[in-house]
């Protein structure tokens, strides 16, 4: 089992592409399997592209995308179930990325990696609004309409393991070893 929370979706898919047979099952918490082609800092708004791109030229030595200050912190992810506390405790573990990763393409060559199970555990968005966002047709998401997927909603925010860690490993203990058995948990499709 492959696990990949928010950028790390594009991650997982990647090494899901090189290695499909070393793989059960994989795991998009709070996030998404993103196309071939895809460049993340395209999927940005364009002020928000310029504000990341300021960032990582102001205080990232032009290669690195420092953490967020705090109050914007939320712009990259819900912190709902996160009090000051979590908060501080999130920023104390959370590391600069290298900037490359926001502007190479995922490039995706094995479609064998398309017949892998797959979970979405859903935390910022609920199920009703994932199908949504699929039945919208927006190629983002056309991935997730295979039925090689299955969801698991834990309602919280962005940072699961930071706001519900009890939750998430109780949802991830849950899952089935063998991807080929459907999830009968709660509030899963």
């Amino acid at each position: 089992m492959l696990l990949g929370h928010s950028y790390a979706g594009l991650v997982v898919t990647g090494v899901a592409d090189r290695v499909p047979d070393r793989i059960s099952q994989l795991v998009y918490l709070d996030t998404g399997a993103l196309p071939d082609g895809t460049v993340l800092i395209e999927t940005f708004p364009p002020e928000a592209r310029r504000h990341i791109e300021q960032q990582v030229e102001e205080a990232g030595d032009g290669w690195r995308f420092p953490m967020p200050p705090q109050e914007e912190l939320a712009a990259f992810g819900s912190l709902e179930g996160l009090d000051d506390d979590r908060i501080e405790l999130l920023r104390s573990r959370a590391v600069d990325q290298p900037f490359g990763t926001f502007t190479r393409p995922l490039q995706l060559h094995n479609p064998a990696r398309e017949a892998l199970p797959k979970v979405g555990i859903l935390c910022s968005f609920s199920l009703e609004d994932v199908q949504a966002i699929i039945a919208s047709g927006n190629p983002l998401f056309r991935e997730m309409a295979s039925p090689n997927w299955r969801f698991v909603e834990l309602p919280t925010g962005h940072y699961p393991m930071f706001s519900r860690p009890d939750d998430l490993a109780a949802v991830l203990m849950n899952l089935p070893s063998d991807a080929s058995t459907q999830y009968d948990g709660e509030r899963s499709t």
